[in-house]
């Protein structure tokens, strides 16, 4: 809730970047986060980098936005030792993703 604060004052700059970081709780991980935001809307690009069984791991993800923090667009990339898959969704203009 703390974070979702901070995003919704940072809606009045429209020029703006924000970079935060932290560590997972659950796995050892650490999250780099760089909020942008446009004339636009916002877009909120991320990549997570981590260790689970002794495996390194990789999750990427960009969310592109409204001004009213409305989903446009969002990819998910991920890539676990060789094996990277990719997604990517749209949203029909009416709160649906497709």
């Amino acid at each position: 809730m703390v974070l979702l604060t901070f995003i919704v004052r940072l809606t009045q700059e429209y020029t703006m970047q924000k970079n935060i970081l932290w560590k997972g709780k659950a796995y050892h991980s650490l999250e780099n986060c760089i909020l942008t935001g446009t004339e636009n809307g916002f877009e909120v690009n991320s990549v997570i980098i981590g260790l689970h069984d002794q495996i390194i791991y990789r999750v990427g993800y960009l969310i592109k936005t409204n001004k009213k923090w409305g989903t446009i667009s969002f990819e998910i990339k991920t890539q676990l030792v060789k094996v990277i898959r990719s997604f990517s969704f749209q949203s029909d203009g009416c709160n649906r993703i497709i």
